[in-house]
């Protein structure tokens, strides 16, 4: 009862508890009234299925019931928001915050590009898209994939089995063998790295084993035929930089400490090397022996040839094309 009600305010009964915590009495206080008073603040937090001291029940005022109602519903809707915008980021994040990039989170690898599609190899696994913008994961163990291609020919090495494709869909079994770098000729032979050897795969299926001349090159992430001569295979890798042997691997070559993380050589011109680094896409046109960089300077750790266009993909998990591997870099998607 308030002093707006026309009454006093009746005073504590003696004995009462200072503290809101302590144990109420057995019995009501004189002067408790039966009913909750009015104007009682919407904010009161009684639990309406308890009973007030002395048997009243408490009774909720008017409109409580739609307050409440309407808070816990905006409650749940603001829940259902986070939970959407947590899991878009999720998505995003996963998808390297671009709908046109290779799905997934593990390290790009190795890029393969064909005139039907691309095929990038990862260390968990594979991604092929018909056009660069849209993916979809290969049916292959997931684990380390390298890949390479050759004209119309993708090949991909993974679980100890080399298998080649024309048409992103069907795969045919090759050869059993180990590695983890892989590389293309443009007369159908298929160079594989393995520790200190490299097994060399001729289009008859005759196979040879070559000395990678790992006593000085090491951690290589890069492997690159000339297409004038097999016998000349480019390594090249972050901390070793860029190795030629031009004899089948009996004598190797430094011939520059460039940090490689991707290695191509022009089909069209066997003197013409591109190198993929962290700081971006580097281009020599005598062999290897003078770099100068191009217009794409974002991380690169795979890059293929195809139809006369150089393609690159990289840490952003997108496919990069450029007519002559120098100028004009541009995003698959955007082209």
């Amino acid at each position: 009862m308030s002093e707006d009600d026309g009454g006093e305010v009746p005073e504590a009964p003696a004995g009462l508890p200072d503290e809101a915590s302590a144990d109420l009495p057995d019995e009501a206080p004189a002067g408790l009234p039966d009913e909750a008073p009015a104007g009682l603040p919407d904010e009161a937090s009684a639990d309406p299925s308890e009973d007030l001291p002395g048997g009243s029940p408490y009774q909720r005022p008017p409109g409580l019931a739609g307050v409440t109602r309407f808070r816990s519903v905006a409650l749940v809707g603001v829940s259902v928001g986070v939970i959407f915008v947590v899991a878009l980021v999720f998505v995003l994040i996963a998808s390297g915050g671009n709908p046109d990039s290779v799905p997934g989170t593990d390290p790009v690898a190795s890029l393969a590009a064909l005139p039907s599609g691309f095929l990038v190899g990862t260390t968990g696994g594979l991604a092929a898209s018909p056009d660069g913008k849209t993916w979809s994961v290969a049916h292959l163990p997931s684990e380390l994939v390298a890949v390479a291609s050759s004209n119309s020919t993708a090949y991909v090495l993974t679980g100890g089995e080399l298998r080649s494709t024309t048409d992103l869909r069907a795969f045919t079994n090759i050869a059993a063998v180990k590695g983890t770098v892989i590389g293309a000729g443009q007369d159908g032979s298929v160079d594989v790295l393995d520790g200190t050897t490299i097994t060399h795969l001729a289009p008859d299926g005759t196979r040879s084993v070559l000395p990678a001349g790992r006593s000085q090159p090491s951690g290589i992430l890069a492997l690159a035929l000339s297409p004038a001569n097999p016998q000349t295979i480019f390594l090249g890798g972050p901390v070793s930089g860029l190795w030629r042997t031009q004899d089948g691997g009996a004598t190797w070559q430094l011939l520059d400490r460039i940090p490689v993380q991707a290695l191509l050589v022009d089909p069209a011109n066997p003197q013409e090397l591109f190198v993929g680094t962290v700081g971006g896409v580097f281009v020599s046109t005598d062999g290897g022996q003078a770099w100068a960089p191009t217009s794409l300077r974002n991380d690169v750790n795979g890059l293929s040839a195809s139809g006369g266009r150089i393609y690159a993909v990289g840490s952003d998990r997108l496919i990069y094309v450029s007519t002559d591997g120098v100028n004009g870099w541009s995003q698959v998607s955007a082209s």
